[in-house]
């Protein structure tokens, strides 16, 4: 590899968002109270996307073992709201304030004109039914006045992450 760092070997070659050089780089994960702004947990993962909804998931887990806190909403912008991120919250009775990826508009439940003696497709269609009521129950949960307002209250955690940046050489 040509962009291999000779200080920092497993940091990741990624960019954040377009336009932005690639680097290699690590991602810094913070999991914070919406009113209080205290960060409950907060580490280093490798530079990959998938590794920022994976972290915010062991976050929960490590904040509910350590702590003993019953967190009952994870708010987050758009990059959590995949099927995988709902299925996930669903198990830890996390209702996830974050817009969905899948759109705004309702989608109609399958409707099969056989049934099927084989197991792994009755599996896949009831999972795909699951998927698809899962996502319907998140977008009347984005319709809700308290989706609403965490989505505002985000704002002040933002500053949080800015503080870190500027004056914590986060960067």
């Amino acid at each position: 590899s040509t962009h291999r760092s000779t200080t920092d070997p497993d940091a990741l070659l990624y960019r954040k968002a377009k336009g932005q050089e690639t680097q290699p780089r690590y991602i810094g994960q913070d999991t914070i109270d919406l009113k209080s702004r205290v960060i409950l947990a907060t580490g280093m993962y490798p530079a990959r996307t998938s590794s920022e909804k994976k972290a915010a998931l062991e976050h929960l887990d490590r904040i509910r073992d350590r702590f003993a806190l019953e967190i009952t909403i994870l708010c987050a912008d758009k990059l959590y709201g995949s099927t995988a991120m709902l299925k996930e919250t669903e198990k830890r009775a996390v209702t996830l304030h974050a817009p969905l990826i899948a759109g705004e508009n309702p989608e109609s439940l399958p409707v099969y004109q056989r049934a099927s003696p084989k197991l792994g497709l009755l599996r896949r269609r009831k999972e795909k039914i699951h998927d698809i009521t899962l996502r319907n129950k998140q977008r009347q949960v984005q319709q809700t006045m308290a989706f609403s307002r965490s989505q505002r209250l985000r704002i002040r955690i933002e500053h949080i992450f800015a503080e870190a940046k500027e004056h914590h050489g986060l960067g």
